[in-house]
């Protein structure tokens, strides 16, 4: 799966058909976020241009809803319509609103015909129970093992090792997340190069840099 949603509808539509093009199963896609307000007529023409153009491919769009970067959010209607008319393309979602009531709405509605995934590692344990796909997050870049755990041998894993991964996951994330991912990985890799972020995101120092070296103290990772 690889990001290629932007604001605009031509770079989404090339870089989505390039995805395809090279083999990728899905493109997880963001709603266009410069123009807002945004209906769900508007964002369901957008959406099925982007199908248009890669309809003689097997690659899935999955939905990458992040209210908190773009100010929209996909509503249940428009996944429906989504859903009832590209049945073959419009396969999922990524939610990484952190609304869990949200989240567990998408799930138990359209169970079994769209996979929805949290975009933390903290509602692993509940994915029984929700039906989530799984999660895609990025502090599982640190947190992978406890997190294949939780999803692998989910009927077996015990309260404590559910509390470690939520608060691993809420420590990691008290941080900006990026440079805090970044770090664990120069740990655990011993390599500094890790830590070089792109402006406008900045390297963490002080407190941050040593709450982060507590969690790799944590995940057995030497610095």
């Amino acid at each position: 799966m690889v990001g290629t949603g932007t604001p605009s509808l031509h770079d989404t539509i090339e870089l989505t058909v390039l995805a395809a093009e090279s083999g990728f199963d899905a493109a997880l896609v963001l709603p266009p976020y410069y123009y807002k307000p945004l209906s769900d007529d508007g964002l369901f023409n957008y959406f099925s241009r982007i199908v248009a153009a890669i309809s003689k491919f097997d690659t899935g769009i999955y939905l990458y809803n992040f209210p908190q970067m773009c100010g929209i959010t996909f509503s249940t209607e428009l996944v429906a319509r989504l859903i009832e008319a590209y049945p073959e393309h419009v396969k999922g979602m990524k939610d990484s609103s952190g609304d869990m009531d949200y989240t567990n709405n998408m799930a138990a509605t359209f169970r079994g015909a769209f996979d929805v995934f949290p975009g933390s590692e903290g509602p692993l344990p509940d994915a029984k129970e929700f039906g989530y796909a799984g999660c895609i997050s990025a502090s599982v870049n640190a947190t992978a093992p406890l997190a294949a755990k939780m999803w692998r041998e989910r009927d077996a894993v015990s309260a404590a090792e559910i509390d470690e991964l939520r608060e691993l996951r809420a420590t990691i994330a008290s941080v900006p997340m990026v440079a805090a991912v970044k770090s664990l990985v120069n740990i655990r890799m011993g390599r500094d190069e890790w830590r070089r972020i792109l402006p406008p995101l900045m390297a963490l120092s002080g407190e941050n840099q040593q709450l982060i070296e507590t969690v790799a103290d944590r995940l057995g990772h030497s610095h």
